[in-house]
């Protein structure tokens, strides 16, 4: 993600964020109507786990970031490096562009899979890994571990963050269960 401009990025993001939104309800709509929650909310989130990734992918392999390519395997030298050599703000979207990038994959893999959280982060790993060797392949690309502990970062951020949304709405509706048994006595 080196030398990426922000502004226009955010503004595809956006447009695709809503399409992709737009989409997931669509697919949920059955379990919705049915007021099965649960089953819309696992349906909508493998529906935006499967567009998350074809965005990934679409956003690492397209285009070129260099003219001849670049491998980096020694951790934290590409993000030392590049808030060095570049500027500052260049090297700071580096590093978080790349734990932000892999956060929502972390959140909806737990939602859609419904797997444990090493097997969730493991996953996000082995996509950074595929797509990094991918780069390096390509020959005109900057392939850095670096690139791989972030995203990584990032895939077990979200993973906590989903892991914790889960047991708090769990816990709610345990609360909840008792009260609902009292109103219909």
């Amino acid at each position: 993600m080196q030398y990426l401009t922000f502004g226009p990025f955010l503004a595809q993001a956006a447009a695709g964020a809503v399409i992709a939104c737009t989409a997931a309800a669509a697919v949920a709509a059955p379990a919705i109507a049915r007021r099965d929650g649960a089953a819309a909310v696992r349906t909508a989130s493998r529906v935006l786990l499967v567009i998350g990734v074809l965005f990934i992918l679409e956003l690492t392999l397209r285009g070129t970031t260099s003219d001849t390519g670049s491998l980096n395997l020694v951790p934290t030298q590409g993000v030392a490096e590049s808030i060095k050599t570049t500027d500052l703000r260049n090297g700071l979207e580096n590093l978080f562009g790349n734990i932000l990038l892999f956060t929502p994959l972390g959140f909806l893999a737990v939602l859609a899979l419904r797997r444990s959280l090493v097997l969730i982060v493991g996953l996000g790993a082995a996509l950074s890994l595929l797509i990094e060797t991918a780069q390096f392949v390509l020959g005109d690309r900057w392939s850095d571990i670096d690139d791989v502990l972030l995203n990584t970062t990032g895939t077990l951020l979200g993973a906590l963050a989903a892991t914790a949304a889960v047991a708090a709405a769990r816990r709610r509706a345990a609360r909840r269960s008792p009260d609902r048994m009292n109103s219909r006595s």
